[in-house]
């Protein structure tokens, strides 16, 4: 009686909405106008706010080429995106309004807007990768060294909370130095880097990014020569160069955190290159979840609905092990496996269609 009981939910029950997430919300967006009276100087700076966090969205979610193609929206439109905003402060005087506000866009919506125009969308959140800051000036390397203003400026953006591909960087506690060194960092041992990836839960890439003081004597950062060395999990290495000068008055802070934008960048870039999903009809494919628990099928539900290639979800069958069903894709079958390989699952095809399970 309980295995019908769970049978019929599992095929009854209606699909869970997908939520919105972060991927759709932008906070804090920063403001700040002057009009004819405060009450327009606040008007136009919501306006500002809405048409800011509409474009960091669509920076997250689409590559530049597709962006650019994509036709320009009044502010009335890119309104009719927004489900809610609040202002977290805010500072008026008789002609300017200064705020700070959170912008939440509706999932549906704005996936709606891109499917329309055949924009490849990127939704699925990847796996933290890990970066190991590796610094050289003076003929020294460093990684974990207090003085390595590198690493330092990495440290302000790991961990995010709100991009598709966050990263993370190691503490540089004890056990880090212990079992990583600049020296084994660029030497692109992939089994060292991986335990370090493993021990802060970066399943995605690993990256050694090293940057080298190539400036003159009298000012060696006036620039930086940056290598960036990816390693998937699987093993495939990519290697990309990069240069940044020095811009006038600018200081050593703020020229790393320069150069680590510069690397996120080209990181996200390629990332969402392979990643993107492409416009191509929807098809349906006969899959079977190889899952030993509610809870296991439960969690790769979640992955499925969250993921944008992946359309209609129908369950027909629940047995020891298994849950038997369909999936409407659109897109490529390879990036769709690549986008699950992300999330922690294979989709492999086999005898009698596509298997999902943990590796």
């Amino acid at each position: 009686m309980k295995r019908f009981l769970l049978l019929a939910w599992l095929c009854l029950a209606p699909l869970a909405a997908r939520a919105d997430d972060a991927s759709f919300t932008v906070s804090p967006v920063a403001v700040d106008v002057t009009a004819e009276s405060a009450a327009a100087a606040k008007e136009q700076a919501i306006a500002q706010a809405q048409r800011d966090a509409f474009d960091t969205v669509l920076a997250r979610m689409t590559i530049p080429e597709d962006r650019a193609a994509l036709p320009q929206l009044t502010d009335d439109d890119i309104s009719g995106f927004v489900q809610n905003f609040e202002v977290i402060s805010e500072k008026t005087s008789p002609v300017r309004y200064v705020g700070s506000l959170t912008v939440r866009f509706s999932q549906a919506a704005v996936l709606t807007f891109l499917r329309e125009h055949a924009v490849s969308l990127i939704k699925t959140r990847s796996q933290p990768m890990l970066i190991l800051p590796v610094f050289w000036q003076d003929g020294r390397l460093m990684l974990w060294e207090d003085e390595n203003p590198w690493r330092e400026a990495w440290d302000q953006v790991s961990g995010s909370g709100t991009e598709l591909m966050p990263v993370v960087v190691p503490l540089g506690d004890i056990a880090d130095v212990a079992g990583m060194s600049a020296e084994k960092a660029i030497s692109g041992d992939n089994d060292i880097i991986r335990k370090m990836a493993d021990r802060y839960h970066a399943g995605g890439d690993a990256v050694v990014a090293i940057a080298v003081a190539s400036g003159p004597q009298d000012d060696p950062l006036a620039r930086l020569a940056m290598q960036i060395i990816r390693m998937a999990p699987g093993g495939d290495v990519a290697v990309r160069n990069l240069d940044v000068l020095r811009s006038a008055n600018e200081d050593d802070a703020a020229l790393m955190a320069k150069a680590t934008a510069a690397v996120l960048r080209e990181l996200r870039l390629a990332w969402k290159a392979e990643t993107a999903v492409e416009p191509i009809a929807p098809r349906d494919i006969d899959v079977m979840a190889l899952v030993s628990s509610l809870a296991d099928w439960q969690a790769l539900e979640k992955v499925l609905q969250q993921e944008p290639r992946i359309g209609k979800i129908v369950t027909v069958a629940f047995g020891a092990g298994y849950v038997r069903g369909s999936l409407t894709v659109t897109g490529n079958i390879e990036k769709l496996q690549q986008a699950l390989v992300a999330q922690g699952y294979l989709l492999t095809l086999g005898e009698n269609g596509y298997e999902i399970r943990k590796p």
